[in-house]
């Protein structure tokens, strides 16, 4: 069982000299190169089988580091905080430059749901759903599935994902156990032209289910 952040940031960093702290950090950090290189090297090992997962240990270690990468501010201290935690704040800043980000979710080989959220200017347009396999709804949003948006404007649904941390998400999550099951794609686009794409099969980042309900997905 892993510690909520605010009781790891009781039970092991308040209180504690810069010392400790930085070799609280170090532990973890090396702990979680090492779960990652086991889940390249060896995916079927009884290691990783076990409960809680390496993956659910990882994601937990990023939301730890944020927490004290804040304090640490605070504080004043100084250290070389994981290149996920500088990509979630770099992520984060792009958030405000956003024109739409779309979520594709389906059965692997047969298809996938198309949901989209769009701005125009501070307003929100959805397109829900649409189909990749198919004729979808009117791009511009007007269809008779979107869901409801009233009192929500662009900058409240920038907030809610800034929230998300999408940034210390990986690439992309593959459970090689399953050969079926369900892919998804998530792209983000923004007013630069470029775009930040996520994906996955029947792997999830820790958030996920949090990020399908601000896109208004049910699946």
């Amino acid at each position: 069982m892993m510690l909520s952040p605010e009781s790891f940031m009781e039970n092991c960093i308040k209180g504690k000299s810069y010392e400790e702290a930085v070799a609280v950090l170090n532990d973890m950090r090396s702990e979680s190169e090492r779960l990652e290189e086991l889940l390249k090297e060896d995916p079927f090992s009884d290691e990783v089988m076990v409960r809680p997962s390496p993956d659910t240990v990882i994601s937990f270690y990023k939301i730890y580091f944020r927490y004290v990468k804040k304090y640490f501010e605070e504080k004043g201290w100084d250290y070389s905080f994981p290149e996920t935690v500088i990509a979630d704040e770099r992520f984060n800043k792009r958030l405000d430059d956003l024109t739409s980000v779309s979520l594709a979710i389906g059965p692997c080989f047969r298809g996938q749901e198309l949901n989209m959220v769009i701005f125009d200017g501070e307003k929100l347009i959805s397109n829900f759903p649409d189909s990749r396999t198919g004729s979808g709804d009117d791009p511009a949003g007007n269809d008779d599935h979107s869901p409801d948006r009233k009192g929500v404007d662009r900058e409240e649904f920038i907030t809610k994902l800034k929230d998300l941390h999408i940034g210390e998400w990986d690439e992309e999550y593959h459970d090689l156990q399953v050969m079926d099951g369900t892919e998804w794609e998530a792209e983000f686009k923004f007013s630069d032209g470029s775009k930040k794409v996520f994906m996955g099969s029947n792997k999830y980042p820790m958030n996920f289910e949090d990020f399908m309900e601000l896109m208004g997905v049910e699946y």
